[in-house]
C-alpha cells in the first residue's frame, strides 16, 4: 500500500458522496462532517490529481467530465466495500445454529467428532446432531458422512481423507479355522459384512496379482450395520472382517487381531466423504462448515 493511501481513500469517499448528493452540505450531513471539510477534501483530491473534478457555483455542484468518470470508479469501490461488509456479517451469522449430520454405517463417531470438534472450538454456539443412517440405497440431499471407494456422480461431495483397508480376524479364529491364502479361499470362511453393502467386502479393490480392481462378494452368518459392530464381532472370534486400518492397526500390533492377505489388500483404500446438497439450498451455518473443512484440507 502506497504512503498516504488511507488519506486518498478518504478523499475518494467524500468526493463520491458529493457526486451522489450534488450538494456540499448534504454530502457533509451524510458523512457526519462539515461542509467546509467536504470542500477541503475535494480540493485536496483535485490538487493531488492535478485536474478539476467539480464545477462550483453559488447554487449547485456539477461534475466535470473527468469528475464523472472518477465518481463512477468511486461508486464501484464503495459497492465492493459494502459487499465485503455484508459477507462478513453473513459469516458471523454462521457462528450459531444447528447442523444435522447423518453418519453412514461405516463412519465412526470418532471420525465424525474429529471433524466437528475443531469447528465447534471456533464456533462454540454451533450444535451438531449426529444421526446414524443405515439401509440407504441412494444418497438423499442431506448433510452426511460416508466411507466409500468413490462417491456417486449424482451428488456433491468433498473428500476429507483416505483410509487403507485391512482384512483381519482374531488369533483364536485363525488358530481354529486357518488362514485364507487367496481371494478364492475366503468363500471357505465366515466373512462378516455390513448389510447395506450387500455383503460385499468392498465394491472393488486392487490386487497385486492382477493389477486391476477386483470386487469380492462374500458369505457369512452375520451381517451388521456398521464397521464398529463388525470390529466387535471380529474380536469375539466370529469371523473375518474388512475394516479401515485406523480401527485395527493398534489391535494388530498388540496381537489381538491378525492381518490377512496383506499382499493382496495393501493398495485397497476407501475415503471419507462429506455428501451435501447444492450450497445455494443449505443454511449459512452448513456452508460455513463446508468452507471450514475445505480450508483444513
Amino acid at each position: 500500500m502506497k504512503k498516504g493511501t488511507l488519506d486518498h481513500l478518504e478523499q475518494l469517499v467524500v468526493f463520491t458522496m458529493l457526486a451522489k448528493e450534488q450538494h456540499f452540505t448534504r454530502a457533509g450531513n451524510r458523512l457526519g462532517i462539515s461542509k467546509s471539510q467536504v470542500s477541503k477534501q475535494v480540493r485536496a483530491l483535485e490538487d493531488r490529481l492535478g485536474i478539476p473534478l467539480v464545477n462550483r457555483n453559488t447554487r449547485s455542484v456539477s461534475l466535470t467530465e473527468t469528475g464523472i468518470q472518477y465518481a463512477a470508479h468511486g461508486i464501484k469501490i464503495l459497492q465492493l466495500f459494502d459487499e465485503a461488509e455484508c459477507s462478513v456479517q453473513r459469516f458471523e451469522q454462521t457462528e450459531t445454529g444447528n447442523i444435522d449430520l447423518y453418519l453412514d454405517e461405516n463412519v465412526t463417531l470418532q471420525q465424525a467428532m474429529a471433524l466437528t470438534s475443531p469447528f465447534q472450538t471456533q464456533y462454540p454456539d454451533v450444535r451438531f446432531h449426529f444421526i446414524r443412517q443405515t439401509h440407504r440405497h441412494e444418497f438423499d440431499p442431506i448433510f452426511h458422512l460416508a466411507v466409500l471407494p468413490s462417491p456417486p456422480s449424482s451428488v456433491k461431495s468433498l473428500r476429507l481423507t483416505r483410509y487403507p483397508l485391512r482384512l483381519v480376524a482374531s488369533k483364536k479364529y485363525i488358530d481354529k479355522n486357518g488362514r485364507p491364502k487367496s481371494h478364492a479361499d475366503l468363500s471357505q470362511f465366515n466373512c462378516i459384512a455390513t448389510q447395506s453393502r450387500q455383503a460385499s467386502i468392498q465394491q472393488g479393490w486392487r490386487t497385486s496379482q492382477h493389477e486391476k480392481m477386483k470386487a469380492l462378494f462374500v458369505e457369512g452368518n452375520i451381517k451388521l450395520e456398521n464397521c464398529e459392530d463388525v470390529l466387535i464381532a471380529v474380536e469375539q472370534h466370529c469371523g473375518i472382517g474388512y475394516l479401515p486400518a485406523h480401527l485395527v492397526n493398534e489391535k494388530i500390533r498388540e496381537g489381538h487381531l491378525v492381518s490377512l492377505l496383506d499382499e493382496l489388500t495393501n493398495t485397497s483404500t476407501s475415503s471419507l466423504y462429506l455428501i451435501y446438497p447444492d450450497t445455494q439450498d443449505i443454511p449459512n451455518v452448513c456452508e460455513a462448515f463446508i468452507n471450514f473443512l475445505i480450508n483444513q484440507l
